[in-house]
């Protein structure tokens, strides 16, 4: 790779002949020796064996060629006579940097062919100039060896080029240290301090950068997909975490009776067998019947025999046939109710005094245990009439979704918004208008929907006094049927309301 430093110091090498202690390099202090940092102007002509953020080191010395080689005489001018060489260096394969000048292509291939026999670890080549600009690009022709470039190819080892001025000095500074320890700059100093038989030599590095700490695309690419994934794997855990926390809310507040699900329209609930058997089941008595159970008939009242077309159930206005009901058990209680119920409001059949079993409800209204059980067990747990629930107080379905705790929170922020009037105000703004309100907005209560720009289905309610209608018998029937229509929805909707 590209070389981004050359640093050069001294560098003090035990004799490997009576140093058992051959390994133990010691850096001359820079008071006391050469020491040069080249940290640009480098060319970089070859990268190979080496890569990003290798650093080549090795002792600095200068190939030596052929006696008869040409270059010899060519090089002498830009190649000191006692420049360290490899028989200037210890007996020993140590790692090595040569150095040489780029005089002709002939003498360039016949320095790299000497190198590539020693243990070398780069080369460095320097213009035969004393110029410090960096050297020409690679591709000048200066460069050029005339064989194609296969000499890249060839020598396995870097190759770099410096400014002539930094390669005259270091060539200059090689002859100086390349003999005795006593010969050099502050010799007597470092013969005190090291044994003066050992060698001191230029220590060359060569640095290529760091090394790429940043990660490749792939690796970036996992990176970035694992953090996605333990953000989510959170957010996912949190939003679970607060859902189930919701939920268990919304569980505690039905039962403790602050919000009734099917009421407000958010979950259909049905009853179960066993609640439904609790609630009481007795006789019907008319108000005004005998003692008996059946009504008193007035003097010289006419005896009607039955027939057998007349001992048949009346149908139904529309034409269908009417239920017939079971015969009560002799075992169940008779009563007369404090107020007047005569039909079921399910099947629209009378009640016969002293002979129809019936249901109650909590609301006290009555229905056929056969019309009202089967109801109760698959539609909705509240009464067809009034829209109470039947359901003791706390009692809560066996599973709370996050739906219905979403819809509960919609609709009691909506409540939280409704304005109620003043119930004392007249509907013209002033008190005092001699209506009664508590008189007037009285139970029984139902269900309106209301939408206000919502995605679900959200309700409030709106309690009033049913108006007494003088619409003949036929009417009223046929506003019982389409109330219990509506009543009979898919347990999966909405409580409809009426």
């Amino acid at each position: 790779m590209a070389a981004v430093g050359i640093k050069t110091s001294v560098l003090v090498i035990p004799n490997p002949e009576w140093s058992m202690t051959s390994n133990d390099f010691a850096h001359v202090p820079a008071n006391l020796s050469f020491t040069q940092d080249l940290p640009s102007n480098i060319r970089t002509l070859s990268t190979n064996s080496i890569s990003q953020g290798d650093t080549a080191t090795g002792l600095l010395y200068v190939p030596d060629l052929e006696p008869q080689d040409p270059c010899v005489n060519s090089s002498s001018p830009y190649v000191p006579a006692n420049v360290t060489r490899q028989a200037n260096l210890p007996n020993k394969d140590y790692d090595l940097i040569a150095i040489a000048p780029w005089i002709s292509a002939e003498c360039t291939l016949a320095y790299l062919a000497s190198a590539r026999s020693d243990p070398i670890h780069a080369f460095l080549f320097f213009p035969p100039d004393h110029r410090t600009a960096e050297p020409p690009l690679p591709n000048d022709p200066m460069w050029n060896l005339n064989d194609g470039g296969d000499w890249k190819a060839i020598n396995r080892f870097p190759v770099y080029a410096i400014p002539g001025q930094v390669g005259w000095t270091l060539m200059n500074q090689s002859s100086h240290y390349s003999g005795n320890m006593t010969d050099v700059e502050f010799g007597q100093v470092l013969s005190e301090m090291h044994d003066s038989r050992d060698y001191v030599r230029l220590y060359t590095e060569i640095s290529t950068g760091s090394r790429n700490t940043l990660p490749s695309l792939w690796v970036f690419l996992v990176i970035v997909l694992a953090v996605l994934l333990v953000i989510i794997f959170i957010t996912s855990f949190t939003m679970r975490w607060i859902q189930k926390k919701r939920r268990q809310a919304l569980r505690r507040r039905v039962a403790e009776g602050e919000v009734d699900l099917e009421a407000l329209g958010i979950k259909r609930v049905t009853v179960p067998k066993d609640v439904l058997e609790k609630l009481p089941l007795f006789v019907y008595v008319a108000p005004g019947a005998g003692r008996d159970g059946c009504a008193e008939d007035p003097p010289n009242a006419p005896v009607q025999v039955p027939t057998s077309e007349s001992a048949l159930p009346d149908p139904l206005p529309d034409g269908s046939p009417r239920i017939n009901h079971p015969t009560p058990s002799p075992s169940l209680p008779r009563r007369v109710l404090p107020f007047s119920q005569s039909t079921c409001p399910i099947c629209l059949d009378d009640f016969t005094s002293a002979v129809t079993t019936v249901r109650e409800l909590p609301c006290s209204h009555i229905f056929h245990p056969e019309c009202v059980d089967d109801f109760f067990q698959t539609t909705s747990s509240l009464c067809p009439l009034c829209k109470k629930s039947i359901l003791p107080a706390g009692h809560c379905p066996p599973t709370v979704t996050n739906t219905m705790v979403r819809r509960e929170r919609m609709i009691r922020r909506m409540r939280e918004r409704v304005v109620v009037p003043d119930m004392g105000m007249g509907l013209d703004g002033e008190t005092g208008s001699g209506v009664d309100y508590s008189q007037v907005l009285t139970p029984p209560t139902v269900m309106m929907r209301v939408t206000a720009g919502l995605s679900g289905l959200t309700s409030l309610r709106f309690p009033y006094r049913r108006r007494q209608s003088s619409a003949s018998p036929r009417s009223r029937v046929n506003r019982t049927n389409a109330a219990n229509t509506r009543t009979r929805m898919d347990p999966d909707e909405d409580v409809a309301t009426t």
